[in-house]
């Protein structure tokens, strides 16, 4: 349990770092391809984890 705990807040940090770095992407990216690539990576973390 306690390290399914840890790899939750592992994700959390992760997915907060990449909501940052994205966040800096939009002052000179589309916002629809930022999204895209942001579920991309989601969705390949999510199938990873099952």
């Amino acid at each position: 349990k306690a390290s399914l705990r840890l790899s939750c807040k592992c994700t959390a940090v992760a997915n907060q770092c990449i909501r940052t770095l994205f966040h800096y992407w939009l002052d000179f990216r589309n916002h629809r391809d930022t999204y895209w690539v942001h579920d991309l990576i989601c969705t390949g973390v999510s199938m990873y984890k099952r």
